[in-house]
């Protein structure tokens, strides 16, 4: 059901006014439903292993929910373990804790940068996502 509905959501998104929404609203589903059949979808068919980056499917789908709680917790009050839970994380996966073995990256000044910025969760979800 997950499949269904996120291929309708790309097909209705190039029309761009909220049909997705009208449309599984006229077949008597709740947003949160339609979403979660969604987000489970996309959790479970991710590649074993990603050639490009030399990523595993566990750092894949790491990445995406750190990045999404990232996002989702970067306004306003933010705990400071669990933001610094998720930035070591990532440091793991994009291995730049110890300079990191993805060139493609640019690692060698990333954690730099991210010390030197004044919003550092901004900065590093705009840069993850640049990178992706």
């Amino acid at each position: 059901m997950g499949k269904e509905l996120k291929e309708a959501q790309e097909e209705l998104s190039k029309h761009g006014y909220g049909c997705f929404q009208e449309w599984y609203e006229f077949l008597g589903f709740k947003t949160t439903t339609v979403y979660n059949l969604i987000n489970r979808f996309n959790l479970t068919h991710y590649p074993n292993f990603d050639e490009n980056t030399n990523t595993p499917k566990e750092d894949m789908i790491l990445e995406d929910l750190i990045c999404t709680n990232i996002m989702q917790r970067g306004v306003g009050n933010v705990n400071p373990m669990k933001m610094a839970r998720c930035i070591v994380e990532l440091e793991r996966i994009y291995g730049i804790k110890h300079g990191g073995d993805r060139a493609s990256l640019n690692n060698s000044n990333l954690k730099s940068e991210l010390q030197k910025s004044s919003n550092p969760i901004k900065w590093l979800v705009t840069n993850i996502d640049n990178e992706a």
